[in-house]
């Protein structure tokens, strides 16, 4: 049998403190494992102080039960590398309240504060808040709604 192939597609980039992913799915868990690698090469100039995602998710956000439980994995593993939080822009194709539960589940099995908007000056504006929060060992700020 071939290998399967990853579904979806990924962009990483860092600004500052804050890892920029583009995700635009459907995606599966061999797209994750390469997504996880493309991360992990940036994670490492980041690692040591607190830093954020800035995740981008476009297309059909949906994934498999798999590449969920490899997404939780890779979040608990970059939560011990300075990770802090992530802020979700959605730019999804269909059912995003959906989407926006799916994800709300998985940032809450990583143990990764989460929050949700509709643009990205506004989500960073929250990711640089929490970035500061972490930075004086102060509680996290409240998800915002």
């Amino acid at each position: 049998m071939p290998p399967v192939r990853p579904h979806g597609s990924y962009d990483v980039s860092i600004d500052g403190r804050v890892l920029r992913a583009v995700i635009c799915g459907p995606w599966n868990v061999e797209l994750v494992q390469a997504y996880a690698n493309a991360f992990a090469q940036q994670v490492h100039t980041l690692a040591g102080a607190p830093w954020g995602t800035l995740a981008i998710l476009t297309g059909e956000a949906l994934h498999t039960a798999e590449s969920h439980k490899a997404v939780v994995e890779t979040v608990r593993q970059h939560r011990t590398l300075g990770r802090c939080a992530t802020a979700v822009v959605m730019r999804v194709n269909s059912v995003p309240a959906m989407i926006r539960a799916l994800f709300t589940r998985l940032y809450a099995e990583a143990g990764e504060p989460c929050a949700f908007f509709d643009d990205e000056p506004q989500a960073l504006q929250w990711l640089h808040a929490q970035i500061k929060q972490s930075e004086s060992g102060a509680a996290p700020l409240p998800p915002r709604s």
